[in-house]
């Protein structure tokens, strides 16, 4: 089934830089091998890599195979992954790794190599409690996805076609068909927990509920089409394919950024609709926590940093110029023609300075994700 869905870009964000790569042979030809999760083969522009007997392998691809959401914090080189109840963080250069809490050594470490990150398989893999084989007649490894098969979908398995709210502030909505078969799953995971009591009641008021953003969803997938009518497809559609039907889903983050009176909501929207992977984007918004009212470039550039917007942003192509200049390979020819359409950039606060960024597509491949430089205070 083919939909057409709004414009779309990446989850995570992934910085750019060189590695040693002595030790590290990337299989090629014949001998490059292959990953299939849940029995479907894993697209990717990089192919694994094997380091001291471990196989790395680019972590967007597998991870998106596998259902997991991603976060990524440029400021500390930290990728935290979440699937269902289960929480693990890793640090690229670091050889430990958090699972739900706990510490695991790790023989090799997280790493980018020529702009994609590339992490332990197995390590990862069996944290989500995936089954991790090895075929050396046709050089694949093979992965059986745990926590929910492909997608987390048991979590809301009882909660039919209604929102709820659960103690780790995430809500689901799922559309069902009449057997109780999830046909679209919709969830907002959002984490107050590390915020003042001010602010989290703020975002509070201004995050909305599943059941929302599923209905202000399904218009850009399906148009103006019923609910019903979305039902009676998606469940030909699932009789169909039978088994290798996978439910839609609906997943919004939100990375909440408290600085001074001012607060950041980053959204990480990721839309999967039956293709290879999710369609993934990010988009933020900026408040003043003292009138409550949502601030410009203009507002912050005057109150934070004495400067025009124009000012700001003339900083902000600069440091792009840069980053494209150190490693033009990774970025499109006219990456920084797009450059020009600075004003249509996102942005966002963080206790070091302003976070301009580019989504998915708009200067770089696929594979590099977001793209962001920081104009300092």
């Amino acid at each position: 089934m083919k939909r057409k869905i709004t414009s779309l870009f990446l989850t995570s964000t992934f910085i750019f830089s060189q590695i040693t790569t002595s030790n590290i042979f990337a299989d090629s030809g014949s001998d490059r091998i292959e990953i299939i999760v849940n029995e479907t083969p894993v697209e990717s522009e990089q192919a694994p890599v094997i380091e001291n007997g471990r196989t790395l392998v680019p972590f967007r691809a597998v991870s998106e195979a596998m259902g997991i959401e991603v976060l990524w914090n440029s400021a500390e080189k930290t990728i935290t992954c979440k699937k269902a109840d289960k929480t693990v963080s890793v640090s690229i250069g670091s050889n430990e790794i958090d699972v739900d809490g706990k510490k695991i050594i790790l023989d090799v470490s997280p790493k980018i190599i020529d702009g994609t990150t590339f992490v332990p398989l197995r390590a990862i893999s069996e944290s989500f409690g995936a089954d991790v084989n090895w075929n050396g007649e046709t050089k694949t490894v093979e992965i059986k996805s745990g926590i929910s098969e492909t997608k987390p979908l048991e979590s809301s398995e009882n909660q039919s076609q209604e929102t709820s709210e659960s103690e780790n502030n995430s809500n689901v909505y799922d559309l069902k068909d009449n057997d109780g078969n999830v046909l679209i799953h919709s969830e907002v995971i959002f984490d107050t927990d590390k915020l003042s009591e001010k602010t989290s009641e703020f975002i509070k008021s201004k995050l909305t509920t599943a059941k929302e953003l599923f209905s202000a969803s399904i218009t850009d997938v399906f148009g103006s089409s019923s609910e019903d009518d979305i039902i009676k497809e998606l469940t030909d559609f699932r009789n169909e394919f039978g088994e290798n039907f996978n439910p839609y889903e609906f997943i919004f983050m939100y990375d909440i950024i408290e600085t001074d009176n001012f607060v950041s909501i980053n959204e990480y929207v990721s839309l999967y609709t039956g293709g290879a992977h999710p369609t993934n984007a990010m988009s933020s918004k900026i408040y003043d926590l003292d009138t409550e009212k949502e601030v410009t470039l203009d507002d912050i550039s005057k109150k934070l940093f004495n400067k025009t917007s124009e000012e700001i942003i003339e900083q902000a192509k600069k440091l792009f110029i840069e980053k494209i200049d150190s490693e033009p390979e990774s970025f499109f020819e006219d990456s920084k023609e797009t450059l020009d359409t600075i004003n249509k950039y996102n942005f966002y606060l963080t206790e070091k300075g302003i976070v301009f960024y580019f989504n998915q597509y708009e200067i770089a491949p696929y594979a590099a994700g977001i793209i962001d430089v920081t104009v300092e205070f």
